[in-house]
């Protein structure tokens, strides 16, 4: 885990900076450009995190693959715990191939992209992917814990002013709408999904109502299942997971309205 101190040197997508001042969960940081922001400790962490996965990933060499989803037959009891040692399941070839070929194809071209050292899958646009900031785009995601399987939506804004936070800002409009708003409301209430904010369980006018400007944010909508009950569901689950995603397609079809096939 990235260790961050005063004085030290960094690097995110932006450049190399150095840690100006820590205050508790924040801390300045500084380009060589002279630009400054004030940024969490946890998202610049966790893109330090992101970029080394990418480094390493753009080093392996490349293997002939399985067929997409193909070694897939189910999570295993090893699979649920807080990191990926051991584990196979994120794979193009396992889970994440296994749901993207269930997910429809007439409006997007989805892939799955697991996290480095995080046991968290996510799926996105492809072409979409490529634009900008892939942390900040909206998603769908699965991750596990020991004791849980979490799936569903996800969405985040960044701290960083010049971000035009483009897939955020077109969410929470599209959440602004009372029709809009009621639908997303029901589905949550017929699939007994969790609604979250910055990792508390809020309400949907909780949400709207509580966001700040200038500071990260991540919005969830997701289904968590007991660990029993996944993997009593062996390979199917993979079938849980693409039919909701399906369901909350128009959340994601809201959010990067750009990335539709026309």
């Amino acid at each position: 885990m990235v260790e961050f101190k005063v004085g030290h040197k960094y690097e995110n997508v932006k450049g190399v900076y150095k840690v100006v001042s820590i205050d508790g969960d924040s801390m300045v940081i500084r380009w060589d450009s002279g630009e400054q922001v004030t940024s969490t400790i946890e998202l610049q962490r966790r893109i330090i995190e992101r970029m080394e996965w990418e480094r390493l990933e753009a080093s392996r060499p490349r293997k002939k693959k399985s067929k997409c989803g193909g070694d897939f037959d189910g999570l295993g009891a090893g699979d649920f715990k807080d990191s990926v040692t051991g584990t196979s399941w994120r794979s193009r070839a396992s889970l994440g191939g296994a749901v993207t070929t269930k997910l429809p194809s007439d409006k997007f071209k989805f892939n799955s992209w697991s996290i480095y050292g995080t046991p968290r899958i996510q799926w996105l646009d492809r072409e979409h992917q490529e634009h900008h900031d892939t942390w900040f785009q909206a998603k769908f995601f699965v991750q596990l814990d020991e004791g849980h399987l979490s799936y569903g939506f996800c969405i985040e804004r960044s701290d960083d002013p010049k971000d035009p936070k483009d897939d955020w800002k077109e969410f929470i409009f599209w959440l602004r709408d009372k029709k809009n708003e009621d639908w997303l409301n029901g589905v949550a209430s017929n699939q007994n999904l969790d609604i979250r904010e910055s990792g508390k369980n809020v309400s949907l006018a909780s949400l709207l109502e509580s966001l700040p400007e200038g500071r990260w944010r991540s919005a969830e909508i997701a289904k968590r299942v007991p660990k029993e009950q996944v993997l009593q569901r062996a390979e199917s689950i993979a079938d849980d997971i693409s039919a909701l995603f399906e369901t909350l397609m128009p959340l994601y079809e809201a959010s990067a309205p750009r990335a539709a096939i026309r």
